[in-house]
């Protein structure tokens, strides 16, 4: 079963910096595949390029985040 947590994204899920906060990157990433526009393809794409977000995440996601996912995994040329 899937947490409660991987069903949506909630901009209170955030790290605390010094003078300003930031969007966990598991939200950002749930955001970013709900949305699924290009530009946040692109974002996605970059933070796959870097080793940021790989295939371990497909388990803890939605199918149809997973799937979205593992299509740039697959095709990140588009």
């Amino acid at each position: 079963m899937i947490s409660r947590q991987f069903y949506w994204a909630d901009v209170s899920e955030i790290e605390h910096a010094e003078d300003y906060d930031i969007v966990r990157l598991e939200a950002l990433v749930r955001m970013k595949l709900n949305s699924f526009r290009r530009k946040d393809q692109l974002h996605l794409l970059d933070f796959i390029s870097i080793g940021l977000v790989d295939a371990t995440w497909l388990q803890n996601l939605l199918p149809q985040h997973a799937e979205r996912l593992q299509q740039l995994l697959d095709d990140p040329e588009g």
